[in-house]
């Protein structure tokens, strides 16, 4: 048995493992796609576009995040989307893979014949539905927010299918992509061992898995208010303690994970990088330069 602090500690470790592994496939698929970028460059690119994800509805602000990152650091446009599209479709098979397998855990230990539909396995299939949402959202907004870079985009393939460093870079990312969300579905079990052993590792596993990847459907920033309802309507919150694991849990994957990838971009491409990936902070910057422009002396 943990102490808090000993898990708070060992949960932030989790965050930075998460954040490794993802800056690591972030590299290899940009490799595979014939891209180069630098460690530094990749971690500021994925820890900035986890606190845009945090901070935007359905998780929409990650990718512009990283694409303003990726292009401070000299990345083609056409080689980042197609990067960040393999990441997507990698990705999101091995969440589904993962979520079939906690469905299949959790749901023998739930009571009654409709077990596997009950909470917290409903939860877990609304989140699973996230999967293929998000694929089939993202292609479409992608296109169209980006057409001529997809233009190219789309003769990527052809001109992959050749290159043996294409299929490199995907196997590399695979284990990376295994690692990050064994890191993040770990956490929650992780810091409920400072609790005395009332629930099983598979069940804070799938209410991890339902609240981190379920957020894509919830139209509020970090899910906020989703997050907590799911929390409290599968029981878990009735555990004595358990609320204030929570509340840690809430803290490290939302506090830390935004303090650390704003201050990695603003101290790294600037404070203009923020108006970059934040569409409505683009736009009050635009007002406020043609205020200025209008108050010069000579100006109509």
């Amino acid at each position: 048995m943990l102490s808090v602090g000993q898990a708070v500690l060992i949960g932030g470790v989790l965050i930075l493992v998460d954040l490794g592994a993802r800056s690591l496939r972030l590299i290899a698929l940009l490799k595979a796609v014939g891209a180069d970028l630098r460690t530094a460059g990749a971690c500021i690119a994925t820890a900035f576009g986890d606190a845009a994800s945090v901070l935007t509805p359905f998780r929409v602000g990650g990718t512009p995040a990283r694409l303003a990152v990726l292009h401070r650091y000299r990345v083609p446009l056409s080689l980042g989307l197609g990067a960040l599209a393999l990441e997507l479709l990698t990705y999101q098979a091995i969440v589904g893979l993962v979520g079939v397998f906690l469905a299949t855990q959790v749901a023998p230990t739930l009571p009654g014949p409709g077990a596997f539909w009950s909470l917290p396995s409903a939860v877990l299939a609304v989140a699973a539905a996230a999967v293929l949402g998000a694929i089939l959202i993202a292609f479409p907004w992608l296109r169209a927010r980006f057409r001529r870079s997809t233009a190219q985009l789309r003769r990527l393939p052809r001109r992959l299918k050749q290159d043996p460093n294409f299929w490199k870079g995907i196997a590399a990312s695979l284990p990376l992509a295994v690692i990050s969300v064994i890191a993040r579905l770990s956490l929650l079990p992780l810091l409920a061992l400072s609790l005395p052993p009332n629930l099983r590792p598979p069940e804070l596993s799938a209410l991890a898995f339902a609240v981190t990847f379920g957020q894509i459907l919830v139209p509020t920033p970090a899910g906020a208010g989703a997050v907590e309802y799911a929390f409290a309507a599968t029981g878990v919150a009735a555990t004595p303690g358990m609320t204030s694991i929570f509340v840690a849990w809430r803290a490290l994957t939302v506090g830390v994970v935004v303090s650390l990838g704003l201050a990695l971009a603003v101290l790294a491409c600037g404070k203009g990088i923020l108006a970059a990936a934040f569409p409505p902070l683009r736009a009050s910057r635009r007002r406020r330069t043609m205020a200025r422009r209008s108050d010069r002396p000579g100006s109509v």
